[in-house]
C-alpha cells in the first residue's frame, strides 16, 4: 500500500466517513493536506483500491433529499494493516517528510508513549542510514560527482537527524510537564 492508503486507514480508524470528509482532510487547508496533497480522483481511486483489498468497506447512506453517499469504515484487516504501519519507522529519508509525519499526526491523537517510541526508532533508522552514507562517501574520490551526491545526502540526513532529536527532546519535556505528546 502507498502512504495515501495508510492515511485513509488512519482517518477511518477514528470513525466512519464519506469521501467528502476524507477529501477535505487532504485539501490544501486540511490538516493532512500540509503533508500529503491529494486530488479527488486520486482519493476515490485509493478508496476503491482499499475496498477491493478488504481493508475498508463502503455502504451507501442517504441524508435527506441529497443523493446517496458512500460511507466508508475500517475492517479488521484494515485496522491491523494500519496499526502495523503506524509503529514502524520509515526507511527512506524522503519518507520522513510524508509517511513519518503522518504517523506522528495519528499517534499524537492516540498514544503519546507509542509516539515517543516511534521517534526513538526513527532516530535509530536515520542514524543507520547516515552511517551507511558516511561509509559510502569515505570510499569515494573527493572530486568525483558521486562524492557530491554523497555530500548532499549526508547533509540532508544530518539535518533530519538533528530535527528528530529536537522533536524527541520536546516530547520528553512535554512528558515531564505532564502534557502528553503533542
Amino acid at each position: 500500500m502507498r502512504t495515501l492508503h495508510y492515511a485513509i486507514l488512519g482517518l477511518l480508524a477514528e470513525g466512519p466517513a464519506h469521501g467528502y470528509l476524507l477529501r477535505d482532510a487532504f485539501a490544501p487547508g486540511g490538516e493532512l493536506g500540509a503533508v500529503l496533497r491529494v486530488e479527488p480522483p486520486t482519493l476515490y481511486a485509493a478508496l476503491k483500491d482499499l475496498q477491493a483489498s478488504g481493508a475498508i468497506e463502503g455502504r451507501e447512506r442517504r441524508a435527506g433529499a441529497r443523493p446517496p453517499r458512500v460511507e466508508y469504515r475500517l475492517t479488521g484487516a484494515g485496522r491491523e494493516a494500519f496499526e502495523r504501519w503506524l509503529r514502524q519507522p520509515v526507511e527512506r529519508l524522503r519518507e520522513v517528510r510524508s509517511a513519518f509525519l503522518l504517523k506522528v499526526y495519528f499517534l499524537r491523537r492516540r498514544d503519546a508513549c507509542a509516539l515517543r517510541e516511534l521517534v526513538r526508532d526513527q532516530i535509530a533508522a536515520c542514524a543507520r542510514y547516515l552511517d551507511a552514507l558516511e561509509a559510502w562517501a569515505a570510499a569515494l574520490p573527493s572530486e568525483s560527482w558521486l562524492a557530491l551526491v554523497a555530500e548532499s545526502r549526508t547533509t540532508a540526513a544530518r539535518s533530519t537527524l538533528a530535527w528528530l532529536r529536537t522533536y524527541e527532546a520536546r516530547l520528553d519535556d512535554e512528558q515531564a510537564a505532564g502534557r502528553g505528546g503533542s
